[in-house]
């Protein structure tokens, strides 16, 4: 339970020393930083130390529960959940501060701009890419999804309209390497759920996800990133079912 009033920032981490300083750096305009590494075994924790952050040492139970385990460290009044590959702008912060002087709702979602190599991606679905981060202790609880979780909530929420930097694929190869796990991950959460998964299922959600993105969403105004941003996208899904249909 909150004990005091304030705002605290949580992250989990795991051998992220390539990202948590910029990440980190956004953060002070916050009371208190709370890290929840599971492992790393590059220069994570030291990093974080080095920032002030309460580092927490734990095990991999997936994303949601590690963040709802984060959450529960916190002992100010709000919290901000933030990614090691993420980073608050000047903006925004402004705009949480300003409006934690009188709040009106209880959970704020911001508008994630996605970066592919350092690049700004505004089509494809990539912004904005809204999501749920800032909450007051005790009014909402992270799902325990494996991968993309989310807040579960029931009281009155608002949005912010500066966005969070979301420098997810800095190159390709980290681009596919995310790919890799996040497909490896929805894979699981589908086997956990008894979803059946068709042979044609791949593709056809493939074809569709690419479509989505590339068509409805707007990729084709995005030149070679956003074809690269819809691909992206597709080519997870279709890993993701075909993992499922090997792993049944």
């Amino acid at each position: 339970m909150a004990q005091r009033d304030g705002l605290s920032a949580i992250l989990i981490a795991k051998n992220a020393s390539k990202t948590i300083s910029e990440t980190l750096a956004s953060l002070d305009f916050c009371d208190a930083i709370i890290v929840l590494d599971s492992g790393s075994q590059d220069d994570t924790v030291a990093i974080a130390r080095a920032f002030g952050a309460k580092v927490v040492e734990t095990d991999w139970l997936g994303y949601g529960i590690q963040k709802q385990r984060a959450l529960s460290f916190v002992e100010t009044t709000w919290a901000l959940s933030i990614d090691c590959d993420e980073v608050v702008s000047q903006a925004l912060k402004d705009e949480i501060l300003l409006t934690l002087k009188h709040p009106c709702h209880n959970v704020y979602r911001m508008p994630r701009l996605n970066h592919l190599c350092r690049r700004p991606v505004r089509c494809a679905g990539w912004y904005p890419d809204y999501v749920d981060r800032l909450l007051r202790v005790g009014e909402a609880q992270f799902s325990d999804s494996l991968v993309h979780e989310s807040l579960v909530f029931a009281c009155s929420s608002g949005s912010f309209s500066s966005p969070l930097l979301h420098y997810s694929y800095d190159d390709l190869d980290s681009a596919i390497d995310k790919l890799n796990r996040y497909s490896s991950l929805a894979a699981m959460s589908l086997k956990s759920r008894g979803r059946r998964v068709g042979r044609l299922t791949p593709p056809l959600r493939m074809c569709y996800r690419f479509f989505h993105a590339y068509v409805l969403r707007g990729g084709c105004f995005g030149g070679l990133d956003g074809f690269s941003a819809s691909l992206l996208q597709a080519v997870e899904v279709y890993f993701k079912y075909c993992k499922a249909i090997r792993d049944a």
